[in-house]
């Protein structure tokens, strides 16, 4: 969270000289939605630009943006950050475009998001909803039903090719874990304007820790990658001497082990991905093998 973190120091500036006229040459749209913000709320009083780093001769009136965009400045900065950002996952088929377009409608609120005092249940209560809306899936309850119908739609259209995952919407564990990320980083931009950042656990919200780096946590510890009934269900075809080490192992893909089911036989063969520590009758780990699938 570096940069973002970083680049609140043209929000202290500005907030620390309070001049009448600013300019600011930067090219993160996270930026533009900071300066929008605190021009919004009042904490920034003068005029404010902006254009690219690049030679450009357009300037973005920040004020003027502002006042033509009244309705949607107060959830401007959550509606950024749960669609993506530095630290948050981009959802496949929701841009920016999209999601203002989802904003402009007046129907999902998201000033929980970013409040340190708001519970996990409330910004999942407003986040839910919202991102329902931007998949063009309002009827639904959950992302994990969204996911469902994508999925069976895209297949209705063309049946003879499963839809890719990363097409589809994200289950609910994975998209508890983006919200919590969301809310981390905006309540961190609403907090720009303060010397300290506010008082939550990155642990607690989305990231796990590894060495000195925080890394985004996919679902939390103990949630089960692929139901025990699906998995009767993916298997692999590969039937070589030592099969499975390449990745055109469909079980590989699905990032699974092989089990009974597949051609290779799993446990019962000589496939290389039976489980992650396999070994062979010497006790010895498997030497790599150039045999091919």
């Amino acid at each position: 969270m570096q940069g973002p973190v970083a680049d609140t120091i043209i929000l202290h500036q500005i907030l620390a000289v309070k001049p009448n006229r600013s300019l600011v040459i930067c090219d993160d749209t996270y930026v533009f939605v900071l300066l929008c913000h605190f021009v919004n709320n009042g904490s920034i009083t003068g005029q404010v630009k902006m254009r690219s780093s690049k030679k450009s001769t357009m300037y973005i009136d920040i004020n003027a943006t502002v006042e033509a965009h009244k309705e949607i400045m107060n959830d401007l900065l959550p509606c950024h950050g749960l669609t993506g950002c530095d630290t948050v996952a981009v959802c496949y088929g929701v841009g920016k475009a999209k999601a203002l377009k989802t904003l402009k409608t007046g129907k999902y609120p998201l000033d929980a998001l970013g409040n340190t005092s708001s519970s996990t249940n409330v910004i999942l209560q407003q986040a839910t909803p919202f991102m329902l809306a931007c998949f063009g899936q309002p009827g639904c309850s959950s992302l994990t039903e969204a996911r469902q119908k994508v999925w069976s739609a895209k297949v209705a259209r063309n049946v003879g090719c499963a839809p890719k995952l990363e097409s589809l919407p994200p289950t609910n564990e994975a998209f508890l874990q983006n919200v919590l990320r969301a809310h981390l980083q905006i309540a961190i931009w609403r907090k720009a304007a303060d010397r300290n950042c506010p008082d939550l656990d990155p642990e607690k919200h989305g990231f796990y820790r590894e060495g000195n780096s925080l890394k985004p946590m996919t679902v939390a510890p103990g949630v089960t990658l692929v139901p025990a009934d699906i998995l009767k269900v993916i298997r692999c075809g590969c039937k070589s001497t030592f099969p499975c080490q390449r990745k055109n192992c469909s079980c590989q893909q699905a990032g699974t082990a092989c089990t009974e089911f597949c051609k290779c036989g799993g446990a019962t063969g000589h496939c290389f991905n039976a489980h992650n520590d396999r070994v062979n009758e010497s006790g010895d780990e498997d030497e790599e093998r150039d045999d091919v699938n």
